[in-house]
């Protein structure tokens, strides 16, 4: 694959400061961006400052589906980044639409893993159930993370898809993996919405699972709104900077969304890989500040 020439601007404060009158909201990932391995990324407090102190509405936008804005606000202020829970917008934000759009306020969904506490899937309206016993009471499915037994989850969802193959089944975080602590990585939601949908395939059902996170519209779509709404008037997406670290993800979600797109060599993309990448970012910063 041929190699690209990429622009890149050393700081994204500097790159802003003559653009400001331009600028309506700025929307943030977090992981990669602000934080990285459980500590904040240079510069990021004070880019939030900065932020702050010119007026510029923002928001942190997250697929981290199993914290709530109350946790991630704690998880965040350990990394001195001092964050309102109300200035977070993660992927669990989405089941909200979907109850209401659905009509399914009161239903029974099955939960697989964490959906943050308090969690997301409760306070949109839906009534929920860990227990095995009660799949087959349940009116839809929700994948969560880690904290379950796999496999014996896993079974009795099959089971209750193969009865039901036309069961709403949602996915908070459709990333397919994430860092863990300590190196490596370990799977996540995303990962087991796909295999539920090949295992589905193999035996000769087609399922259709919603992916509720970056880099679907969904979330994207609650941010603009909220943005909209402290501006008290209509946005064009443009004067809204969306800035991430992943090119599959945030890159490709916000340009597919109309957001200005900005790329952050501060996680997980390389030079080298931006380099040769089809996905190009409208903007590349090495660093907020």
């Amino acid at each position: 694959m041929k190699a690209h020439f990429i622009s890149i601007e050393n700081s994204l404060k500097t790159w802003m400061e003559d653009r400001l009158e331009d600028i309506k909201g700025v929307l943030l990932d977090i992981d990669g961006v602000l934080t990285y391995g459980g500590h904040s990324i240079s510069g990021a407090p004070s880019f939030l400052e900065f932020l702050q102190a010119q007026k510029i509405p923002f928001f942190l936008v997250t697929n981290d589906g199993d914290h709530s804005p109350e946790e991630k606000s704690i998880i965040l202020q350990a990394c001195d980044i001092s964050i309102r829970p109300s200035q977070i917008i993660s992927c669990g934000h989405v089941i909200k639409d979907l109850v209401d759009k659905g009509s399914h306020h009161n239903q029974l969904f099955f939960v697989l893993g964490r959906l943050g506490a308090p969690c997301y899937a409760e306070i949109a309206g839906l009534r929920t159930t860990r227990q095995l016993e009660e799949i087959s009471s349940c009116d839809g499915i929700i994948i969560g993370e880690r904290e379950y037994d796999w496999e014996s989850y896993f079974n009795v969802v099959i089971n209750r898809v193969i009865e039901m193959p036309q069961i709403p089944i949602w996915i908070p975080n459709p990333d397919i993996y994430c860092p863990r602590k300590g190196g490596g990585i370990q799977i996540t939601a995303g990962a087991v919405g796909r295999f539920l949908t090949e295992i589905m395939s193999a035996y000769g059902i087609k399922i259709s699972p919603v992916y509720l996170g970056k880099p679907f519209s969904h979330l994207f779509e609650i941010a603009y709104q909220q943005l909209c709404q402290i501006n008290d008037s209509f946005l064009s997406k443009k004067q809204i900077l969306f800035v991430g670290d992943l090119l599959a993800g945030d890159i490709k979600g916000a340009k597919d969304f109309g957001y200005f797109d900005i790329l952050a060599l501060t996680g997980v993309t390389s030079i080298k890989t931006l380099e040769t990448s089809e996905i190009l970012p409208s903007l590349t910063v090495r660093s907020l500040t």
